[in-house]
């Protein structure tokens, strides 16, 4: 089993970094999404996601598999998502980023 390192203020992985799965169907970036527009806004009141935990983990048979959860201005953790079999997990993607050369740009991983 591998374990990731994490340092104060979490990973060198940015927040621009995707978590996919390897049928393509779900994804998720690993930085919380944008604020909602004021047009969104007057649609209906949408909760302001302040964060994001995204937690990977390994099976007994060794597929990798995610859950992502938001948390929002409302003081809550909204409805997670399961995003089974991913291409990379949170080790593959600092591997990746530790590999590269440092340029800042963490989006391609």
């Amino acid at each position: 089993m591998q374990k990731l390192q994490m340092q104060l203020g979490g990973t060198i992985v940015g927040p621009d970094a995707v978590i996919r799965s390897r049928s393509k169907r779900a994804e998720r970036k690993l930085g919380p999404p944008a604020n909602p527009s004021r047009e969104d806004m007057l649609l209906g009141p949408k909760a302001v996601i302040d964060g994001r935990l995204t937690l990977t983990y390994r099976d007994v048979y060794g597929a990798k598999h995610a859950t992502v959860l938001d948390y929002s201005s409302l003081q809550r953790w909204e409805d997670g998502v399961y995003i089974p079999d991913v291409e990379k997990d949170l080790v593959d993607l600092e591997a990746a980023a530790r590999a590269r050369p440092t340029t800042g740009d963490t989006s391609t991983l």
